[in-house]
């Protein structure tokens, strides 16, 4: 482990302070579970605030494989390719839509490399990454559970794991990013690996990618929970749009041939 030269040791700090998963932080001589400034301090924030929004998405998750079958096709959470052929869908929209789509799965990812980056800087500063690491499981589960075609029982509440990760990590980070800003002048970090401005930066662009997100997943789980309330309307577009996915890739496997 790395441990900050003495040198650059506050007075805040217990003499040689090995908080294990927390490092070296301002106010590890306090009880953990205590309050500064009105917010928790930032250990709280990253062993239990933080994590819980992981932890939630886990139970769903485990809960969303008991329901299983369903009629129709299965399909994906994230649809990447739009057609064309839908009613009310020219071909400039149905592009759009791709594109958007697309930009989305980058978003994600994004998220990911921005907390693996967090995690890998708080570490090279002896501060510890808490139990951040169930962020990285989560995201990379989101990321690859999107892409893979699922029944229509098993899309919903996993619609809603994926919605409730993304609402309860924007409210926790918003907090952990207002701890961060108190700490500014109190804990600036100055001859770390990781300045306290540097951290509020990482923060603030998956805060973003957070908010973003939400909305999205907002959008489409008050979308799924509207067809779930017309079950036959529901299934009919289930098999227009798996058939349409057959002519698809019936069409694509010609012009491979070709």
């Amino acid at each position: 482990m790395v441990y900050i030269d003495a040198s650059h040791r506050h007075p805040w700090y217990p003499h040689n302070t090995t908080q294990g998963i927390c490092g070296e932080r301002y106010g590890n001589s306090m009880p953990f579970a205590s309050t500064s400034f009105g917010l928790p301090h930032t250990c709280f924030e990253d062993v239990i605030l933080v994590p819980l929004a992981s932890w939630i998405f886990l139970i769903i998750f485990a809960l969303s494989f008991l329901r299983r079958g369903g009629s129709g096709p299965a399909r994906t959470l994230h649809r990447i390719r739009y057609r064309s052929g839908k009613p009310g869908w020219s071909g400039r929209w149905s592009k759009t839509a791709t594109g958007l789509s697309i930009l989305y799965s980058f978003l994600v990812a994004a998220t990911l490399l921005m907390n693996v980056l967090e995690v890998v800087r708080l570490r090279l500063a002896a501060r510890g990454a808490g139990l951040l690491y169930f962020s990285l499981i989560v995201l990379l589960l989101v990321l690859v559970y999107m892409h893979i075609p699922l029944p229509y029982k098993q899309r919903l509440p996993l619609r809603v794991a994926f919605f409730t990760f993304f609402t309860l990590s924007l409210v926790f980070t918003s907090v952990k990013l207002a701890t961060l800003e108190k700490l500014a002048n109190i804990e600036p970090r100055t001859g770390t690996e990781y300045l306290n401005s540097d951290q509020r930066i990482d923060v603030e662009t998956y805060l973003g990618l957070y908010a973003v997100e939400f909305l999205v997943e907002s959008y489409r789980l008050l979308q799924l929970i509207r067809r779930s309330l017309e079950p036959e309307q529901s299934e009919q577009q289930e098999k227009r749009e798996g058939q349409a996915a057959d002519c698809d890739a019936e069409r694509e496997g010609a012009s491979g041939e070709d």
